[in-house]
């Protein structure tokens, strides 16, 4: 347990460093938008793009690691609207929030430092592999949000389309996942100073991804009703990690490596992506927020536990 403490506690210290410095101000809107996007468009899409080039490809894409994934997913967002629909009577577009922030996990800002932290650059691999799978997640509530939502604005075929495609080949981290598979596949060696640039700035990712994290949970504030965040982050704190278990050690059968990364990646907090697809639709934004917020709070004490569970 200390050992798993000492490689959790440095995380969860950035983030709180982060947090603190978004309540004194010392970094604003403005400033975490700007630290949001390094993140985003140019820290962790090198380091993926070069990690992906590097792996084993094959191995990379086990289709019964796929499949542990997407099924978890869809389990545990079912029981989440189940819960929802039958204790707290939410419409449909809160349902599709209550599901989606059930089964989506913070796997770039929290994930991914996290599993390099544990397992070194060959940890990055799942979560790499977890990105991609979230495409066919991101298109789904897509679709769900632009069908059940009847917010001013919802458009018809032709936006909802677009909104796909957008989320698809719009993601930075997942187009850098995506090219890289093609480099590896294609078999072309790296340059060598392009792969120093990317190491280089592939470094500066992970602990940036942490600060930023803590610093957007400091602008994020507590809505007055818990049902619906609870229920939330009940299922991806409690449900989801178990049910990845189920898939992939029992059921499955995976890589003892494949199946802790399944099962850690599922133990995550609510991913920050809930929020967003909440706010463009202007749907359950307060309990999207309230779940990040408590979740990210709350895996401070349960992924240790996860941790020392699994490893």
């Amino acid at each position: 347990m200390a050992t798993i403490l000492q490689s959790v506690l440095p995380l969860f210290t950035l983030i709180l460093l982060g947090f603190a410095a978004g309540r004194v101000k010392l970094i604003d809107a403005v400033g975490l938008r700007a630290l949001i996007t390094f993140v985003f468009n140019f820290a962790m899409p090198p380091l993926l793009f070069r990690l992906v080039v590097k792996s084993d490809v094959v191995h990379l894409f086990d289709l019964r690691f796929v499949l542990c994934h997407v099924g978890g997913q869809a389990l545990v967002a079912a029981a989440s609207v189940l819960l929802a629909a039958w204790l707290l009577r939410l419409d449909r577009p809160a349902l599709v929030i209550q599901g989606f922030g059930a089964a989506f996990p913070n796997s770039v800002l929290l994930g991914l430092p996290l599993m390099i932290t544990l397992y070194g650059e060959r940890g990055a691999l799942p979560a790499t592999v977890i990105f991609a799978t979230n495409v066919a997640l991101y298109s789904l509530v897509t679709l769900l949000l632009e069908l059940t939502s009847r917010a001013e604005g919802a458009g018809g075929p032709g936006q909802l389309l677009r909104g796909m495609l957008i989320a698809i080949f719009g993601n930075p981290i997942i187009a850098a996942a995506c090219l890289g598979l093609v480099v590896a596949l294609a078999g072309l060696p790296l340059p060598r100073l392009v792969d120093r640039i990317l190491a280089l700035l592939g470094q500066a990712g992970p602990a940036t991804a942490l600060f930023a994290l803590g610093a957007s949970l400091s602008v994020r504030a507590l809505s007055g009703r818990w049902g619906a965040p609870a229920v939330m982050v009940g299922c991806k704190l409690l449900l989801h990690p178990l049910l990845a278990w189920l898939l992939a050690v029992p059921l499955l059968g995976l890589d003892p490596f494949l199946a802790r990364a399944a099962i850690i990646m599922a133990a995550l907090p609510v991913g920050a992506n809930v929020y967003v697809f909440a706010q463009q639709y202007e749907v359950a934004v307060e309990a999207a927020s309230s779940a990040i917020l408590i979740s990210t709070g709350l895996a401070m004490l349960s992924l240790p536990v996860v941790l020392w569970l699994v490893l």
